[in-house]
This record gives structure tokens, C-alpha cells and sequence, in this order.
């Protein structure tokens, strides 16, 4: 599986897909294309990576996003926020691994750039 990447654009402040990145020989990650047209050098934007799972919506879910538990069962009401920490995905303390049942019982509310106020009291 390729990864897949999202880009949040420090300066303007926009969610970016991205299109492709370009490293050099020494293997430096530096520049992003993204789907808008927009280039630029890989320091201006913080990238994060899809788990390769969806929510019960349909909705990917990337490093950074903010999810809730679907359930009737704590911690329901409780949002966290996708974590990577080599080599897996963290949410609610646990690893998402495979075959974990994600979208039965999680929902993508937001992200830590654009939803910060989610996790206000959490």
C-alpha cells in the first residue's frame, strides 16, 4: 500500500491533499505538491499520514485527526487525537491495529489544527 499523506499549511492556515512529494539523493524529504496547485518547500506545511482506516462515515482518518467513541460504553464522550509513534497509530491509549474495528466505533470530529477547542476539558 502507497502512503497517503495530508498537509497542514502553517502560514495560510489550509488543509492540503497531497499530490506528491520530492526528496533529494541524500533522501531529504523537501518539497510537497498538493492538489490545489500550491508547491512548496516541506518546512512550511506539517504532513500527516492516513491510518489507512475510515470512520463508521466513511471518513479517512489521518494522524492529527480528533475522534470520538460511538458507543454506550466510556469513554464515549471523550475525544483523542490520532498519534503516530513508530511503527503504529495510537487513539484512546490503545494501538489501531489491524482488524481493529474502527469504524464501528469511532467518529472523525475535527483535527488538532483546525478543531483545537475540541479537546478543551477532555
Amino acid at each position: 500500500m502507497i502512503p497517503k499523506f495530508r498537509a497542514w499549511h502553517k502560514k495560510d492556515k489550509e488543509m492540503l491533499d497531497v499530490q506528491s512529494l520530492e526528496w533529494n539523493r541524500n533522501k531529504d524529504l523537501l518539497y510537497g505538491s498538493f492538489w490545489s496547485g500550491l508547491s512548496c518547500p516541506i518546512e512550511r506545511v506539517i504532513l500527516m499520514l492516513s491510518t489507512g482506516r475510515k470512520d463508521k462515515n466513511g471518513t479517512e482518518i489521518f494522524e492529527g485527526d480528533i475522534v470520538v467513541h460511538d458507543s454506550e460504553k466510556p469513554p464515549f464522550s471523550k475525544a483523542c487525537v490520532i498519534t503516530w509513534d513508530a511503527p503504529q497509530f495510537w487513539w484512546f491509549g490503545s494501538p489501531i491495529r489491524t482488524g481493529r474495528p474502527t469504524q464501528s466505533i469511532s467518529i472523525v470530529i475535527g483535527n488538532i489544527h483546525e478543531n483545537k477547542e475540541l479537546l478543551d476539558g477532555q
